[in-house]
């Protein structure tokens, strides 16, 4: 992940500097650090540190259960919604301890307790939110693959005598956590 300059240096400061006023990363920063909006019709570039909400601390909350707001959370969060609005799958690695599980069940949860969107419905509108039924899996060295099986039919609704899935207007989503203890 190289900085703009050195692959644009070739092409002249003046256009280097234009490229970057035309793509609203004049101020800096690396192509990553910068999410794509449309809300205004034309696309242009914001900084995902711009989205991050504020943490307010609660005592009632227990400490294992804290989130705190970060670059890496928001922008997990948006790519988990934006790939389970268009019914993609979505696989988060990393090494041990970087938060994988738990961005993924905050921004699940979140879309899970989201209101409808007013008028919406399983054909005109593709958005998760509020539609959204989701359930955590955790894999173990004990987990075989018709535990796995019997989990997940246990939480759709039976359709017709072979066939499960999710109830009417409503999406199931599967949150399998440690894929590879299997």
């Amino acid at each position: 992940r190289g900085r703009w300059p050195e692959w644009l240096w070739l092409c002249g400061m003046d256009y280097y500097y234009a490229l970057l006023v035309f793509l609203g990363l004049a101020g800096g920063g690396l192509a990553f650090d910068h999410q794509i909006v449309t809300k205004s019709g034309l696309p242009e570039f914001k900084a995902w540190a711009e989205g991050v909400p504020s943490f307010k601390y609660d005592k009632s909350v227990p400490f294992s259960q804290m989130l705190v707001p970060t670059i890496d959370t928001v922008r997990f969060s948006f790519l988990l919604e934006a790939c389970l609005d268009v019914q993609r799958s979505v696989l988060f690695t990393g090494v041990t301890g970087v938060g994988k599980s738990v961005i993924t069940t905050a921004a699940l949860d979140a879309l899970s307790s989201a209101a409808t969107p007013a008028g919406s419905s399983d054909h005109d509108s593709m958005r998760i939110a509020g539609r959204l039924i989701a359930h955590t899996v955790v894999f173990s060295a004990q987990t075989t693959s018709i535990d796995t099986q019997m989990l997940m039919e246990a939480k759709m609704e039976k359709k017709q005598k072979n066939r499960y899935g999710a109830p009417v207007n409503k999406k199931i989503v599967f949150f399998i956590d440690d894929v590879n203890m299997p």
